[in-house]
């Protein structure tokens, strides 16, 4: 039977479950305790999903977005667009990162919806960039 993988480097350590992906990723120096960040995005309105304290970013280990019905959304970082989804009818798309992601100092996450409401919850810490 396969075993998780604890990986470190520069004190950072990841925890790899036995298909490879990534299950827990802990900060620098110590243990990161996950939050989860949850908003409702009303059909055309962009909302701010989480904002981190002054001096640290959001390294983000997963989202999950649905949609009331047929729209899109957009997932960016204050105004850079990551990830845009089309939802051809009322449906759940959870988006695991199986890499740590740091989304930049002082950087906000902001979801837009067209054309249905959105539900997103955000998974992850805030921390100092190294």
């Amino acid at each position: 039977m396969a075993k998780q993988i604890e990986i470190t480097h520069k004190e950072r350590k990841a925890i790899v479950n036995p298909v490879g992906q990534l299950s827990v990723f802990l900060g620098p120096g110590k243990v990161a305790v996950n939050e989860i960040k949850y908003k409702e995005v009303a059909a055309g309105s962009t909302e701010t999903v989480w904002t981190p304290e002054t001096g640290k970013a959001i390294q983000l280990a997963g989202l999950v977005i649905s949609m009331d019905g047929t729209g899109s959304a957009e997932v960016f970082f204050d105004s850079t667009v990551k990830t845009h989804l089309e939802f051809a009818d009322k449906k759940a798309v959870p988006l695991p990162i199986n890499y740590a992601v740091c989304v930049g100092l002082n950087k906000s996450l902001k979801v837009s919806a067209t054309g249905a409401k959105a539900y997103v919850s955000a998974i992850g810490f805030e921390c100092i960039p190294s």
